[in-house]
């Protein structure tokens, strides 16, 4: 019946209809059913949102990736710009170092050409003991101290000790070197290590005598025809130092100058004291040796600049001494920068002028004509005028 029915669905037994002998299944086993197949159907659902998300953030992953590797490509990029544009700019600058040290090297030569660097190319090698007798003058010390400023002064002994305060001549010598070589600095250098291939020695020599009674003894001589031996025994010694130190040949021989300081002084002073001592000395006793006149000593400079092409310049003060050494040193830095003067360079030059009426230009003329005719020997000024007188042309003197 209906209650059995019910009873038996609610044990969930079978249950036979009446149609059909087969029994109806419980409905507890349907519902089971029905949960089973609509979790299936959520695992379907939730499998493919899975995998789509995974897929995001792989093309996520891959856009940062690609993002970080275009940035790194930027960066690299802009590092190569930047290291080009310095190295443009580094040799840029160097190329433009290198020109202006090029463009400074052919200014130095063009200057070294014309002798701007005359006073930093000589040295001057002086013995010490001239430097201490400049300190015994207040202005000959002044003036040393800017000829110091000036040039390269180098305390140097080129002769022999006692030989030089024997004879009391104290040597000045100089050497050179071209300012782009190195300059007087560099030559220093070289005599100091006995380099000789590294300058130049100019063959002047000057002897400073500045102890006037030695140098006077040298004059003494036993006959009024004698050629002052002890002179030229001296002279011959100096010579064979000069020789011997700087390694030449016996051929080389410098340009030699003595200055003699106060040598005219001592002579009146010896004939004042010969003089004295004599009114002094009886007639009985012997007379002493006469000192060495003026006379004799200008006769000796004359022998030295006739035999031995030996100047002798009288200085009455040290100063002018440092004022000679000073010129001297001038004159041989400018030397090889000078050129030879002709004589017709030594003429009044004119200058062009085309304002000139024709009176004007024919008194041009008539000047040129006097200076061509001056040209010839013994041609005064006086002589071209009176010629151009009577010859106003050459066409004139030619006919």
């Amino acid at each position: 019946d209906d209650n059995g029915d019910n009873d038996l669905l609610l044990k969930g037994g079978p249950v036979f209809s009446k149609s059909s002998n087969r029994p109806k299944k419980p409905l507890l086993a349907s519902s089971s059913m029905s949960s089973s197949s609509s979790s299936s159907t959520r695992s379907t659902t939730t499998t493919p949102a899975r995998s789509s998300t995974s897929q995001q953030q792989q093309k996520q992953r891959e856009r940062e990736e690609n993002k970080r590797k275009r940035q790194e490509e930027r960066e690299r990029e802009k590092e190569e710009r930047k290291a080009q544009r310095l190295a443009t700019k580094v040799a840029k600058q160097q190329e433009q170092q290198q020109n202006k040290a090029e463009k400074q090297k052919r200014l130095d030569q063009a200057k070294q050409a014309m002798g701007k660097f005359a006073t930093n190319e000589i040295a001057v090698l002086i013995h010490p003991k001239f430097l201490v007798t400049t300190q015994k003058y207040d202005e000959a010390e002044e003036l040393m101290e800017s000829f110091q400023q000036t040039y390269s002064v180098q305390p140097y002994e080129s002769i022999d000790n006692s030989f030089q305060t024997n004879s009391g001549g104290i040597p000045i010598q100089w050497i050179r070197k071209d300012y782009l070589k190195g300059g007087a600095t560099d030559a220093l250098q070289g005599l100091q290590r006995k380099e000789f291939h590294r300058y130049q020695h100019l063959h002047s020599l000057v002897i400073v005598f500045d102890d006037a009674p030695k140098f006077l003894k040298l004059l003494h001589r036993k006959h009024e025809d004698d050629d002052y031996p002890l002179l030229q025994q001296y002279l011959q010694q100096l010579l064979t130092q000069w020789r011997l130190h700087w390694n030449l040949s016996h051929t080389d021989t410098p340009r030699v100058f003595f200055l003699l300081h106060q040598v005219a002084d001592e002579v009146n002073r010896q004939w004042n004291a010969h003089a004295k001592s004599k009114d002094k000395q009886s007639s009985t006793s012997s007379a002493a040796a006469a000192p060495v006149s003026d006379a004799e000593l200008h006769d000796a400079i004359c022998f030295l600049l006739v035999q031995h092409h030996v100047e002798c310049l009288l200085y009455d003060t040290m100063e002018k001494i440092v004022e000679f050494l000073t010129k001297m040193t001038r004159a041989l830095s400018e030397e090889p920068y000078q050129q030879q003067v002709t004589e017709l360079e030594c003429i009044k030059k004119i200058k062009a002028d085309d304002t000139l009426n024709d009176q004007d230009l024919f008194e041009k003329a008539k000047d040129c004509w006097v200076r061509q005719l001056q040209q010839l020997p013994r041609m005064s000024e006086n002589y071209a005028l009176n010629l151009a007188h009577h010859y106003a042309t050459p066409r004139q003197l030619g006919d």
